[in-house]
């Protein structure tokens, strides 16, 4: 089964330039990757903002160069990683507010393979929210590298020029640390969801009884249009167009 690998992007400092370089590789040669997705995510607060031109220079030039390289001096094990690099990669920008409908496209056009996902070079709180949409959407396969044994004498080396018994990717969803974060993370976000609810269900309680339905016919309609609102803001952040956390965070400021 040939699979697709969304490589998310957060910075694209030389330093990183391993980070990228792990990923790649094991993908390729061990999960059955033969197309790459490079992805930016713009429109969300925090993150730094990294010029379309910038990425794209960097993976097609200071990434590529650095594949071409290795394959120079080691064209038996970068072979395969080069040509799926070179003939199979894509760099995309995906805008925050749409991204519950990009992970859906993802889901659609992968039915007959693995999609998977790397989050490893975004800041962590940008990485939790990424996650608890793939997790909602049915996507899960995320990973992470860990090293089996700190005191090998080739840890200096790249994970991915180790031998495949020298490390193992792990599943970030099976972790206990990863569940009990995203558990508190949850009830984060349903608590804010449910201050809003609460907040319009005792206003519209308050009219009712100061303003007696059959008296005022104003009062009826602002009682509908709270109620309409209270419903409908959570389903617009499910949907991806808002985010209720960082709007009630900038409020409590």
């Amino acid at each position: 089964m040939n699979n697709d690998l969304y490589i998310f992007v957060g910075n694209i400092r030389h330093s990183s330039m391993n980070l990228y370089m792990n990923i790649i590789s094991h993908a390729v040669r061990h999960l059955s990757v033969t197309k790459l997705f490079f992805v930016q995510i713009t429109g969300y607060e925090g993150i730094m903002e990294i010029k379309k031109e910038d990425m794209s220079s960097y993976i097609n030039w200071d990434l590529y160069n650095e594949v071409k390289q290795r394959k120079s001096a080691n064209a038996e094990f970068y072979e395969e990683i080069y040509n799926v690099f070179t003939n199979n990669k894509k760099v995309v920008q995906w805008s925050y507010l749409l991204l519950n409908q990009y992970i859906k496209n993802i889901n659609e056009n992968t039915k007959n393979s693995l999609p998977l996902i790397d989050l490893s070079s975004l800041p962590k709180i940008i990485s939790m929210d990424l996650f608890i949409r793939f997790i909602s959407l049915g996507i899960d396969n995320l990973f992470i590298f860990e090293l089996k044994d700190p005191n090998n004498n080739n840890k200096k080396l790249p994970y991915h020029e180790l031998l495949k018994t020298d490390f193992k990717v792990i599943k970030i969803v099976s972790e206990d640390v990863f569940k009990y974060t995203f558990e508190k993370y949850t009830q984060k976000l349903n608590r804010n969801k449910l201050i809003v609810v609460l907040f319009s269900i005792i206003i519209s309680v308050v009219l009712v009884l100061i303003f007696p339905p059959s008296r005022q016919l104003v009062v009826n309609n602002i009682i509908l249009i709270l109620t309409l609102f209270s419903g409908l803001l959570p389903l617009l952040e499910l949907a991806g167009y808002i985010n209720l956390s960082n709007i009630l965070g900038r409020l409590r400021k």
